[in-house]
């Protein structure tokens, strides 16, 4: 077998994940050639075919499929080492990535992270679950919230405790209740988080199951857009009582829904296969700490 480089494996690796020669290229920052030069020297390196022509697009052989799960294997390994070096001299230095799917609650947690790695570098992303799950296994965030449990041979659960979804009513109807049933909203309109969203799902499953065609005006990708959207509506949208911890609720009309499961089980995820940093476990630690 001759020797290979570990940006070959890169290469593959991501014309695997596309299927495009063009799409990857443009991903990669190289040109069409360069790419498929490469993946010739890598096919060469290890004596065999990664890809047949099907059409005007590729896809892998055989053995190319079996090259690309070891690939992958590989790959985070390799970013997992580069992540526990770099954080040998100063863990500050160190960046994370967090997915979040329809919830804030993380916001506190990470002021607190700021506040012992000064110089740490955190990115929040709001992703459909399913995203979430998908970035964590090809080592695109470094950990992911998302509302369910996660029984997946890649990834590990960290922490789980609940959540809960209520409404928040800006229309002009009088109502002194502390609750609002199905038949109440029946008639308004409402600002919802657009469909793939795990919350989204369960107030879906709600309307079903009374039988209610919902009056959707809106469907938004976060809570910002809902309830700014329903206060200037006069709607109805929905959120979790972890997001209104981190924001101003004195002047919101806030109801707990009649007849409905709107407790939820939330899970800190990591990816099995990835080493967790320092920044990581001190994220975890106050989380789990609860205050």
């Amino acid at each position: 077998m001759e020797n290979y480089t570990l940006n070959q494996l890169s290469y593959f690796y991501k014309l695997a994940e596309k299927l495009n020669y063009r799409t990857a290229a443009e991903e990669l920052l190289i040109s069409e050639p360069a790419l498929s030069k490469q993946i010739k020297q890598l096919e060469n390196a290890f004596s065999v075919k990664l890809f047949n022509k099907a059409g005007r697009n590729i896809q892998l052989t055989e053995e190319g499929k079996q090259i690309a799960l070891k690939v992958g294997q590989v790959l985070r390994e390799v970013d997992s080492l580069n992540q526990v070096v770099s954080q040998f001299d100063d863990p500050n230095s160190a960046s994370l990535k967090i997915g979040i799917s329809g919830n804030q609650f993380i916001y506190k947690y990470v002021h607190r992270l700021k506040k012992k790695f000064n110089n740490l570098k955190i990115s929040i992303h709001e992703m459909e679950t399913n995203m979430i799950l998908s970035a964590l296994k090809k080592n695109e965030i470094d950990i992911g919230v998302l509302y369910e449990d996660v029984s997946d041979s890649q990834l590990v659960t960290h922490a789980s405790f609940n959540d809960e979804i209520v409404a928040l009513d800006f229309s002009e109807d009088e109502n002194d209740a502390d609750f609002i049933s199905s038949m109440e909203l029946k008639n308004k309109g409402m600002a919802v988080l657009r469909d793939g969203y795990f919350i989204r799902g369960m107030i879906d499953d709600y309307f079903a199951s009374h039988l209610i065609t919902p009056n959707y005006q809106f469907e938004l990708n976060n809570y910002q857009s809902c309830i700014r959207i329903a206060e200037e509506m006069k709607a109805i949208t929905f959120v979790t009582t972890s997001y209104l911890d981190s924001i101003d609720v004195s002047k919101l009309n806030v109801l707990k829904i009649k007849d409905m499961h709107s407790l939820l089980k939330m899970s800190l995820v990591t990816p099995k296969e990835k080493s967790i940093s320092e920044p990581i476990r001190e994220l975890i630690n106050l989380i789990n700490k609860k205050d």
